[in-house]
């Protein structure tokens, strides 16, 4: 036999689904954490690329600094686009 439904109130289910902001503040440190990390590898890695002199390690840590780079620039403006909507909250 099928349980009936039971009807619930409007302001009930209001309160029951909550809203949550955009970034969390979990996600945020999260988010600046891993900024952080990839800086610094972009940072090493661009060093180690103006002290190399083999082709070999040159273009390797060219190509590593590059990544990085992006990948820190990206998390960078996640970091922008958050502040961006707690300003206009």
């Amino acid at each position: 036999m099928a349980k009936k439904r039971k009807k619930t109130n409007k302001k009930t289910a209001r309160k029951a689904v909550k809203k949550k902001g955009l970034f969390s503040k979990d996600k945020f440190t999260l988010i600046l954490r891993k900024f952080f990390v990839f800086l610094i590898l972009f940072v090493v890695s661009f060093g180690l690329y103006s002290i190399s002199v083999k082709e070999f390690w040159i273009n390797l840590f060219v190509l590593s600094s590059l990544i990085f780079g992006v990948l820190s620039l990206t998390f960078l403006i996640i970091i922008l686009i958050s502040y961006f909507f707690k300003i206009l909250k």
